[in-house]
């Protein structure tokens, strides 16, 4: 039984500020974890690595220290609100003033990357705030994605500026690393104990990491999908959307027919009448019903295909791309 595959499953979701939610526990020394200060410390090492002046007056532990973490910290930049996920505050005994502050963005697809300047307007904000209190905090900033991609790559490469680093949820340099390392340290005896029930509780979370946060439905039914036809079916119904002109209207009939037809040539299997009109339902962004589909925010940039150029008439769609204004666009 994994309970977050379970809570992100049918009608339920699991969504990035979630996710967000629970490192930042994990972060939290006054939290009753029995992590300590070891999966914080971890990425504060990573930054002392790159340079060994950053976090200068933190040798091996925080005990000295007061930290405070701070979920969907808001700053303002150029008269927008900005949201840093996760910013930790470190300040030395008896001085209101943080010492450093870690900031983390989270993103756990590659769809949820969107702005170039994303990163450094958090940044910049972060600094107005602080100057306008009169603090000279260091600012350390993590960018936080699913994996080592080309995409969060090149997000990361145009935040110019030095104190940063990338981790990513899975691989190497990665939370799941760090995660597996403090539970073999406790395996080896060599921190204090860490209670059965969070042991538990962290190898199910380490289980929805690898499986990229998806819920048990979505993991089962890829899985059955790619024995039946070799891949997704959502990857049949991409690769059509590829095909399809802008702003031509198309029967959604035909748009089955047509899929279907791919499907038997490249698998030699016919696809499922009731698993193509789940898809068909789930892919067309102004469709109500997708909602009951699987279709959260982590997951629609993936989804988001098809739109109703009439919604009173629900037998025609059009190739949908983001900059079409105007077009609601459902998720759960």
């Amino acid at each position: 039984m994994n309970i977050f595959k379970i809570l992100s499953s049918y009608d339920g979701s699991i969504k990035e500020p979630n996710i967000s939610s629970f490192l930042a526990y994990l972060l939290d020394l006054n939290e009753d974890h029995g992590l300590s200060d070891l999966l914080l410390m971890s990425i504060i090492q990573d930054f002392k690595d790159k340079n060994p002046l950053f976090f200068g007056k933190i040798k091996k532990t925080l005990n000295q220290f007061d930290v405070r973490i701070n979920p969907e910290y808001p700053v303002f930049f150029d008269n927008k609100r900005r949201d840093i996920d996760i910013v930790v505050e470190i300040y030395e005994e008896k001085n209101e003033i943080p010492l450093y502050s870690l900031c983390i963005e989270n993103k756990i697809t590659d769809n949820s990357i969107q702005r170039k300047k994303q990163l450094i307007e958090e940044l910049e904000g972060l600094k107005k705030e602080y100057k306008d209190n009169g603090w000279n905090t260091e600012i350390y900033f993590c960018f936080l994605t699913l994996e080592n991609s080309k995409k969060s790559n090149d997000e990361f490469n145009v935040f110019d500026y030095e104190k940063k680093i990338h981790l990513y949820w899975k691989g190497e340099l990665s939370i799941q690393e760090k995660i597996l390392k403090i539970l073999g340290l406790e395996r080896n005896g060599e921190i204090d104990p860490i209670s059965e029930d969070f042991k538990f509780l962290l190898k199910s979370f380490l289980s929805f990491v690898k499986t990229d946060f998806k819920s048990s439905v979505e993991e089962k039914s890829e899985k059955q999908e790619r024995k039946n036809y070799g891949r997704t079916v959502m990857e049949f119904f991409r690769d059509f959307a590829k095909t399809m002109a802008d702003g031509k209207d198309y029967k959604i009939s035909e748009v089955k027919k047509a899929i279907s037809t791919m499907i038997k040539k490249e698998s030699g299997v016919s696809v499922n009448k009731g698993t193509l009109n789940c898809h068909i339902c789930a892919t067309i962004v102004n469709e109500k019903n997708r909602v009951h589909y699987q279709v959260t925010e982590k997951n629609c940039d993936y989804k988001n295909l098809f739109f109703y150029p009439n919604e009173k008439n629900k037998e025609v769609i059009r190739k949908y791309t983001p900059n079409i204004k105007n077009v609601k666009v459902y998720v759960k």
